[in-house]
């Protein structure tokens, strides 16, 4: 069995002055256990990789194709379920994160703004008056499998100011990628489409 090593970027950029109509290949190389998945974009702004892999080769290079040329490792968010709890008042959103980089900061948005969750846990039920002032969402990540972080926020005591749209961000080294889902009611029930 081989210890995990995050990914580390060995290449140094690369420069090439190249004919109309010839081929050229740009090579990247990635230390890392397990290997990372690379995906290639071309131009600062663009957002689809255009080849994945860790060459990328341009055959009948055409005057369209000169640019900068960047490369990252993938990330993925998505949601995969919701809970309701039984007294129907908690609600918990799942995100599931999938990274090859073992470091990834997770971040919840609610409405376009930036959940506080420094106090991981629920607070205690018998608090009293205090229990109004402690904070109702809490955020657990853990791990599952080599590559996979399943990220939790529970909304205690869910009310109507928590519909909208919930934001799962993961951010590593090599970008940024976010999943949301619309929370909202339909009929007489509280429902996530």
């Amino acid at each position: 069995m081989f210890p995990t090593v995050e990914p580390r970027f060995m290449s140094t950029n690369q420069t090439k002055i190249i004919d109309r109509g010839s081929e050229t290949t740009f090579q990247c190389k990635v230390l890392g256990n397990p290997t990372s998945i690379i995906c290639w974009y071309h131009g600062k702004e663009q957002e689809t990789p255009i080849h994945e892999g860790a060459n990328l080769t341009i055959k009948n290079v055409q005057d369209w194709e000169e640019g900068e040329y960047r490369l990252k490792g993938p990330l993925k968010a998505r949601f995969i379920e919701y809970i309701l709890s039984e007294n129907e008042k908690d609600i918990t959103l799942i995100c599931e994160v999938q990274s090859r980089v073992l470091s990834v900061n997770i971040q919840w948005l609610h409405n376009g703004r930036r959940m506080d969750v420094a106090e991981r846990i629920r607070t205690s039920e018998g608090d009293g008056d205090n229990n109004k002032n402690k904070n109702r969402f809490q955020v657990k990540d853990d791990k599952l499998g080599k590559h996979l972080v399943p990220s939790k926020m529970t909304i205690f005591d869910f009310v109507e100011q928590d519909l909208g749209l919930w934001n799962c961000s993961a951010r590593n080294d090599y970008g940024t990628v976010w999943e949301q889902k619309d929370v909202r009611l339909l009929g007489i029930f509280d429902k996530i489409e």
